[in-house]
């Protein structure tokens, strides 16, 4: 019998596994499950987001997923922020 997979919908928000505000950046930071969210999977099935700046980074795990969340120098704005930026320098 095949496992069936669990479903992420926190916020009844399809495919969102969890979210919150990043303490360097200041961003919302969400993971979401890629295929339930409707979001490419090809780089992996676990996406992390930043909403305040639209990029998102793709993870093959959701322990990945979940430390680059913390760390989301994957954003270019977020990383301009997290290297000494201030918040006003960093695209919105």
């Amino acid at each position: 019998m095949a496992r069936q997979s669990k479903v992420y919908n926190l916020d009844k928000i399809a495919g969102l596994v969890a979210t919150w505000k990043n303490r360097r950046t200041g961003a919302q930071i969400s993971i979401y499950h890629a295929e339930q969210a409707g979001l490419d999977s090809d780089g992996g099935r676990w996406v992390s987001i930043c909403e305040n700046h639209g990029d998102l980074c793709n993870h093959d795990s959701l322990r990945l997923a979940k430390a680059h969340a913390a760390i989301p120098e994957w954003c270019t704005s977020c990383a301009k922020i997290i290297h000494g930026g201030k918040p006003e320098d960093a695209d919105t």
